[in-house]
């Protein structure tokens, strides 16, 4: 069953009770490390061709490896670049479901509804209910219409972002054929229209008839959405121009008439549900400039605030029938645009359903042209995106009538392609491979150098019989035996005698000592020198060098003498005391038949008087020569150099891609883009997904932009700068991505519509 006919609910319990945006953003995440591996891969495969051809390999087979290896490079660059779209188009879906959520009436607000017609229709005995019953049904009829303008919205943008979609594209020209993309210009009534069955041209849908159209049965231009008739419609069957909903992105329903904001409105410029006449805001109003809801009459030529002109129903407005925020025209129901009948944001012109557009009918968002469909188109009648051209089904092309993407052409349905009528990939790529010799091989020396060293002669060195005299005199000094105390010992022949006990006192030997006074002579040592004979060199075969003969003079070391006391040298041996001792044991008694007594006795200190020591020495060392006489001969040298430098080989490889020119990271078409991130069209723009003349961006992988001489991003028209902008010269004032919501003619601030403004809008 369709959500058309199914009571609220239904609807806000199956938005309020799915999965939510969950799954959404975890395909995003998983297709943002896809793309950020398939990119890793292109620049790594990229950079191993790039350093063969501009290396080592040279000549035509490096040419011919360059050349088939650039589409492999060019696909995986391309699939890095779908992955990221992928991942984007889901995060849009969240965008979008989000928002379709925040529409949705909450059904706990639907159940309190019913609960109170039901009190009221039971208590409702004499009719006096009737006047609340019908208000409690007019306000469910509201939720069911809310209800439906919500998932219109979400299904028109979830089925947008699904169609933004590239194909994934083959990396073998034989499988181009299996890989054609879905886009086609078959089954189709016109130009460069997208899906089954559509009359005109630039219609993404089915059932269309105009030109750009999104969605189905949409008759008209520039229409989101389905069964509306008219221009630049936002919703499901509405009919007349500009007409939207509530507030810009979503959906209006059954709207009739000029300009209105909301669902089921006649008239102009009306901004609510159900209002009848011009201007009026709320709900259930029958006049002209009412505000509030079931009013009859004449409330005044404006309702909202801040409003100049007339009839306007919005906020900020400036002219007639508007019913959005901060427009400048006649019959705008989006906000901050400037022209006429324009349903989304910020756009210059006319009609347009998408948002900052510059142009007429556009009901993509950043085009510069008519009847775009897709997004960032600089042209006409593009159902796909960032295109420099007219009727380009495809993405990212430059020329007419491509189905296919990253072309410069015409009538190309495949890939990657230049010319016109391919229907593979990577055809007409020109490339070009130069090798030229700027210094040609050259000898930078060429030497002979002979020579030679010796014969060198090193003499004996005599030394001569060194005399050795040595007078020592010394003494051991005296020392003293102590006295020996020994007890009495009686000897009997039974045998019995006594034993014990005995001393014995300390017993010093003195130093011995050696005069300090003597010394040690010793020399003379004679040297009669040495010679070194002389010798020649020649260097590089004609410089001779002549080395005179080298003698050392003769040297003499002179007698000197030694002394022992210089030598820290007193005595020989220190003075060394035994110490005494004593055995303490009682007196052992032995008897025999016969006795013999030995009295105690001490015996006499004994003294060694001082004994002089002399030792005298003399004698020499022999006279030595050393070494013996030594000789080097002539050590010949001989110096061959030859050195050469070149050749010098520059080469010019330019391998082949899309377009003429382009140095771009992901692969763009046309001439001369530049950038890190790629995805261009058109002629020497600078950024990422941008189409038209000399547009540029300050980070190079950031945001849109079509027209001309444009910098920033999200961007259409001429000579604008900063973010989110139509028009022509104007400036935002947040810088170069933070959105500044301008539209309009030399306009200078944020939140601004109109001809030269300054400031900050409404």
């Amino acid at each position: 069953m369709s959500f058309v006919v199914m009571p609220p609910e239904i609807n806000s319990l199956l938005i309020y009770t799915g999965a939510g945006p969950g799954p959404l953003l975890a395909a995003a995440a998983a297709w943002d490390e896809l793309a950020a591996e398939l990119g890793s891969a292109a620049a790594a495969f990229g950079s191993v061709t790039s350093g063969l051809v501009g290396g080592i390999w040279q000549g035509p087979s490096s040419v011919a490896m360059a050349a088939a290896a650039a589409p492999y490079a060019g696909w995986l660059s391309a699939a890095a670049a779908s992955a990221e779209s992928a991942a984007g188009q889901a995060r849009a879906v969240v965008g979008v479901f989000e928002a379709a959520l925040a529409a949705t009436v909450d059904p706990f607000v639907i159940a309190a509804n019913r609960s109170r017609l039901v009190s009221l229709a039971l208590s409702n005995l004499f009719g006096q209910n009737t006047p609340a019953i019908a208000a409690a049904e007019f306000d469910y009829e509201l939720m069911w219409a809310q209800d439906v303008a919500a998932m219109l919205g979400y299904h028109t943008g979830a089925s947008a972002a699904a169609e933004a979609l590239a194909p994934f594209g083959s990396p073998l020209a034989s499988l181009a054929a299996a890989a054609e993309p879905a886009k086609s210009l078959a089954v189709n009534l016109g130009l460069a229209n997208v899906g089954l069955f559509n009359a005109g041209s630039g219609n993404v849908g089915s059932y269309n008839v105009g030109a750009g159209n999104v969605g189905s049965y949409n008759v008209g231009g520039g229409n989101i959405g389905g069964n509306n008739v008219g221009l630049g419609n936002v919703g499901w069957g509405n009919f007349g121009l500009g007409n939207s909903g509530l507030t810009p992105g979503l959906m209006g329903l059954g709207n009739i008439g000029f300009g209105n904001a909301g669902s089921y409105n006649f008239g102009l410029a009306n901004m609510g549900v159900g209002n009848i006449g011009f201007a009026n805001t709320g709900s259930g109003n029958f006049g002209i400039g009412l505000t509030g809801d079931n009013l009859t009459g004449f409330g005044g030529f404006n309702t909202g605030s801040g409003n100049v002109g007339l009839f306007n129903s919005g906020t900020g407005n400036v002219g007639f029938f508007n019913s959005g925020t901060g427009n400048w025209g006649v019959f705008n129901s989006g906000s901050y645009n400037t022209g006429i009948g324009n349903s989304g944001i910020a756009s210059t012109g006319l009609f347009n359903a998408g948002g900052f557009n510059t142009g007429v009918v556009n009901a993509g968002s950043y085009n510069t042209g008519s009847f775009n469909a897709g997004q960032a188109n600089t042209g006409g009648f593009n159902p796909g995106s960032v295109n420099t051209g007219w009727l380009n089904t495809g993405d990212t092309n430059t020329g007419v009538a491509n189905s296919g993407d990253v072309n410069t052409g015409a009538f190309i349905s495949g890939n990657y392609s230049n010319g016109a009528f391919w229907r593979g990939d990577y055809q007409g790529l020109l490339g070009f491979s130069y090798t030229s010799t700027i210094i040609p091989e050259f000898t930078v020396a060429n030497i002979h150098a002979s020579g030679g060293a010796g014969p060198i002669i090193v003499p004996s060195i005599q030394f001569p019989a060194i005399p050795l005299d040595l007078s020592a005199t010394g003494h051991i000094g005296g020392f003293t035996i102590p006295p020996v105390s020994i007890s009495p010992i009686t000897v009997r022949i039974d045998p019995v005698f006594d034993l014990g006990p005995i001393t014995v006192q300390d017993i010093t030997i003195p130093a011995l000592g050696l005069d300090p006074a003597t010394g040690v002579t010793v020399g003379p040592i004679f040297s009669s020198g040495s010679i070194i004979d002389p010798f020649s060199l020649t260097l590089l075969g004609f410089i001779n060098v002549n080395v005179p003969a080298i003698q050392t003079a003769p040297s003499e070391i002179l007698p000197f003498t030694v002394l022992l006391s210089s030598l820290g040298v007193t005595h020989l041996t220190p003075e060394i005391t035994i110490p005494g001792f004593h055995i303490p044991v009682d007196p052992i008694h032995v008897e025999l038949p016969l006795s013999v007594t030995i009295g105690p006795f001490v015996s006499p200190e004994i003294t060694i008087p001082q004994l002089p020591l002399g030792l005298a020495l003399s004698g020499a060392t022999p006279a030595f020569a050393f070494p013996l006489e030594i000789t080097i001969d002539r050590i010949p040298v001989v110096l061959d150099v030859n050195a050469l430098l070149g050749p010098i080989n520059a080469g010019l490889v330019i391998p082949p891609v899309p377009g003429f020119g382009n140095t771009t990271a992901v692969p763009s078409s046309g001439f001369f883009n530049i950038g890190g991130g790629g995805g261009l069209s058109g002629f020497h723009n600078l950024g990422a997904g941008m189409s038209g003349v000399l547009n540029a961006i300050s980070d190079p992988l950031l945001g849109s932009a079509s027209g001309f001489a444009n910098f920033g991003t999200q961007l259409s028209g001429i000579l604008n700068r900063g973010a989110d902008i139509s028009g022509v010269y104007n400036t935002g004032a947040l810088g170069l991505i933070t959105s500044a919501l301008v539209s309009g003619f030399g306009n200078v601030g944020q939140q601004l519509a109109g001809l030269i403004y300054t400031g900050t809008g409404p």
